[in-house]
């Protein structure tokens, strides 16, 4: 069985999530729906897809300014199991 997303493709679902947190109406539980959609699409199964704050690894239910957030994903592909992760800080309100 061929893997049916491409190593960039991964990449750019944790991109994106790094560059959402940024935005001001983002919020973790649409960060981790976008994700698991893209995950799927690309045709994946999804293990987890977690958003914590980076310190304590507490899950978020909303960002605050100024806040380091770890976006952690694991996601099978066939029988390969792929897993990574960023951290990316919230910015203020503009």
């Amino acid at each position: 069985m061929s893997l049916q997303i491409s190593l960039p493709e991964w990449l750019l679902c944790l991109q994106w999530a790094e560059t959402e947190i940024s935005q001001q109406d983002a919020t973790p539980s649409g960060i981790q729906q976008e994700v698991n959609d893209r995950i799927s699409r690309g045709g994946g199964k999804v293990d987890y897809i977690s958003v914590t704050d980076a310190e304590n690894l507490q899950e978020l239910k909303h960002f605050v300014p100024g806040q380091e957030v770890l976006v952690a994903i694991a996601a099978f592909f066939g029988s390969v199991r792929l897993i990574d992760n960023a951290v990316a800080v919230k910015q203020g309100c503009k």
